[in-house]
């Protein structure tokens, strides 16, 4: 008995979180998003990389954008190296398709996402990617079902 109760209370835990962290991570991407909008000059930019590994020890090299761009908010000037609120949403496999984004970003006029409350936070990509969105919300419906399943052990023991 008191080892089911240990279970049940490590599956209500882990569901609890992975629901919460889904929830929060597709919540904040779109509060990201109703910021209000700012000019942004693109100071430096250059291009980072991160590798997945697959079965068989297959790997697969992302790679992303580190942009440093300055933005003012009530007449103070800021800095920020958090070009996405999500850099994964940003990341692709092709190396071609980050330095074409990169060079439309110094070419082009851009817009930061300024939090009101902290200003320091500010995005130019403020989004998720439908890929991250997805999974996100199937983090978040996984802890939901964990926790169905924590409460429908808890009924029946």
């Amino acid at each position: 008995m008191e080892i089911t109760f240990i279970l049940i209370i490590t599956l209500l835990a882990i569901g609890f979180v992975l629901a919460i962290t889904g929830i929060l991570r597709i919540a904040r991407s779109k509060a990201a998003s109703n910021f209000p909008k700012y000019q942004a000059t693109i100071k430096h930019s250059s291009i980072a990389s991160f590798t997945i590994p697959y079965s068989a020890g297959l790997t697969c090299e992302h790679f992303y954008p580190i942009i440093e761009f300055e933005y003012s908010f009530n007449n103070i000037s800021y800095t920020s190296k958090t070009a996405a609120y999500d850099i994964k949403s940003i990341a692709t496999d092709s190396i071609d398709e980050i330095q074409q984004l990169i060079n439309n970003l110094a070419n082009n006029s851009n817009m930061a996402y300024i939090n009101p409350n902290k200003p320091y936070n500010a995005y130019i990509f403020p989004l998720l990617s439908k890929e991250r969105h997805s999974h996100f919300l199937t983090m978040a419906f996984g802890g939901l079902l964990i926790i169905l399943i924590a409460c429908g052990l808890l009924l029946i023991t």
